[in-house]
């Protein structure tokens, strides 16, 4: 099989890269708009059932589950396998590239006597014309070595390390990105202060898991503390939980958690995402003895006149294993959200084992009588936080391989990789340079510059008295 058709030349080509680094790009963006099924399906029903055809079509190429769909993850390994391969090609060059400058092979100096790309005229008389030349390309801070008639120049040379390090460090971290979707996990878990959920699939009230998955770790998180309006010295940082992570009774660590500071524990990431009212309200006999405590948790809401969304839980027969909703709506005083809640409304829903009339303007210790002569109390009135937890391995990875493909690109840029060869040639029309450079970035004034310096030199000593 030809060069040309082979499919490696193809898979290693810019043209073929630039082309799938457009295709992500726009894939991405068009997802944003696009509710994603596994961290939202109410939302992505919702949007199937607004835009009909537009949706299903969406849902057809995979947009809906944008990052896990066949079509962008053969675009990504695609562009992984190119950006490998174009490092390996890069690794390659850069090795041949080394071993030129300390060897100055024959067939390098056959070309510098007949094809040179830059001749530079020595003054009859001049003495030391190698030394000179060797000055001229010292004063551009160039490593000169002499040899017999030849003298090669170099600066930069570490400059040619950045280029295969850069394009190792972007095809790996395309491949760890990669995996890392596929084996990662993100959801949201609301809790309430001073409670605990374990971290199973369970306790996530959205969650989104990667096909390669591992399974979730099974430790404990706390909101230990919460505070509405918390303040770090003089900076507001809003509402802000201590969280604490357990393994078993076993305290792994503890951090107040807000914005841009998540707790880090192994690959676990915990933001924090919102807050919401959670009042403990409990189930008790007629003679006063605790049956069950339930804290349900509700979220504000703007358009609401309470300003809060109802929400709930339900109480259980045991002799029949029917249900009774118990809906509760949480009444924030006419400030807002402050340190200040107000009162809770318990409505037992038509339809179950239990009957009651609706309650009103419930404060802490208030109690709502039910048909069978139970009471509900409300014995608190707090708060709950929802927390985003992040269990990914790769994160640490792919913060150190942007810090080292930083560096491999400065180190190319910065450090550009310059070469001289200088040959001295006598003949019946006198003594000459023969030079040729190279600049790794192709920079064409580099050559300009080195002929300039040459030039000078001898045209200085020829104005002094010597000899054309």
């Amino acid at each position: 099989m030809s060069g040309r058709k082979s499919p490696l030349r193809h898979l290693r080509s810019r043209r073929l890269a630039i082309w799938l680094i457009l295709g992500i790009g726009v894939w991405s963006a068009i997802a944003t708009t696009i509710p994603q099924v596994a961290r939202d399906s109410a939302e992505a029903t919702a949007f199937e059932a607004r835009y009909g055809p537009f949706a299903a079509l969406a849902r057809a190429v995979g947009l809906d589950h944008a990052y896990t769909a066949p079509v962008f993850l053969t675009a990504v390994v695609l562009l992984a396998v190119a950006t490998l391969l174009c490092a390996w090609e890069r690794t390659m060059w850069t090795r041949r590239r080394l071993r030129q400058t300390r060897v100055v092979s024959d067939g390098v100096i056959a070309r510098l006597r007949e094809k040179p790309a830059i001749i530079v005229d020595v003054p009859l008389g001049s003495p030391s014309p190698l030394e000179q030349a060797a000055g001229a390309l010292g004063a551009l801070r160039l490593k000169v070595t002499t040899d017999s008639n030849l003298v090669t120049a170099e600066g930069g040379r570490w400059g040619l390390l950045g280029s295969p390090v850069f394009h190792w460090s972007l095809g790996l971290l395309i491949v760890v990105v990669g995996l890392g979707t596929l084996m990662r996990a993100e959801g949201s878990i609301g809790i309430p202060v001073g409670e605990s959920r374990i971290d199973t699939a369970e306790s996530y009230g959205a969650l989104d898991e990667g096909s390669l998955y591992r399974g979730h770790s099974g430790l404990r998180i706390e909101a230990t503390d919460f505070l509405l309006n918390y303040m770090d010295g003089t900076r507001h940082r809003g509402p802000s939980p201590v969280l604490t992570l357990y393994d078993g009774e076993t305290v792994l660590k503890r951090q107040r958690v807000y914005p841009n500071n998540p707790l880090r524990y192994g690959s676990l990431l915990i933001h924090m995402g919102a807050h919401g009212v959670s009042p403990e309200i409990s189930l008790e006999t007629p003679s006063g003895e605790e049956i069950l405590s339930a804290r349900p948790l509700v979220d504000f809401d703007e358009t609401s006149p309470t300003g809060t969304s109802p929400s709930g839980f339900f109480l259980i027969d045991d002799a029949t294993g029917t249900e009774s909703g118990v809906r509760v709506e949480v009444d924030l005083p006419a400030q807002g959200k402050t340190n200040e809640l107000a009162t809770v409304s318990l409505y037992v829903e038509p339809g179950g084992w239990l009957e009651s009339t609706g309650a009103t303007g419930l404060t802490r210790g208030g109690t709502l009588e039910l048909s069978n002569g139970a009471v509900l109390r409300v014995q608190n009135l707090d708060y709950y936080v929802r927390i985003s937890v992040a269990d990914d391995w790769s994160v640490p990875y792919i913060y150190a391989l942007l810090v080292i493909g930083t560096i491999g690109l400065s180190v190319a840029v910065v450090l550009p990789h310059r070469a001289v060869r200088l040959l001295l040639v006598e003949d019946g029309d006198g003594r000459r340079l023969h030079v040729h450079t190279s600049h790794s970035r192709g920079d064409p004034t580099f050559g300009e510059r080195v002929e300039r310096a040459l030039k000078d030199r001898f045209c200085d000593e020829d104005d002094s008295g010597g000899e054309r």
